[in-house]
């Protein structure tokens, strides 16, 4: 998928700052992690559908908080402000899309 330019978000930006401290090697390819949230089952399915067809390992289930559907969605790829940031946006308009919400995303951390 072609991402067009986005900004990064200040929660992005600070995530970025902290994973500064672990020396994670950007230009190699690492796996981004990220949480979307839907009301139901059927939604999830769509939305993960959607992000499958986009080249994400997808996982879908019930929240371990709540009564929301997760979909838990891993790429492989480098890790830049302006990759996530696209990404993000990405995530922010299918949650919206199907009436969920996009709660973030993560990197695998090197144990030290």
């Amino acid at each position: 998928m072609k991402y067009k330019q986005v900004n990064i978000k200040p929660e992005d930006k600070k995530a970025f700052n902290e994973l500064e401290k672990y020396n994670i090697e950007s230009s190699l390819p690492n796996y981004i992690f990220h949480y979307l949230y839907f009301k139901n089952k059927r939604l999830a399915v769509k939305a993960a559908t959607v992000i499958r067809n986009n080249g994400y390992e997808i996982e879908i289930r019930l929240s371990n908080y709540d009564d929301n559907w997760l979909v838990y969605a891993k790429k492989k790829t480098a890790l830049s402000e302006q990759i996530i940031a696209e990404m993000r946006n990405e995530f922010e308009i299918i949650a919206q899309g199907f009436k969920g919400e996009y709660d973030g995303w993560e990197v695998e951390v090197p144990k030290p």
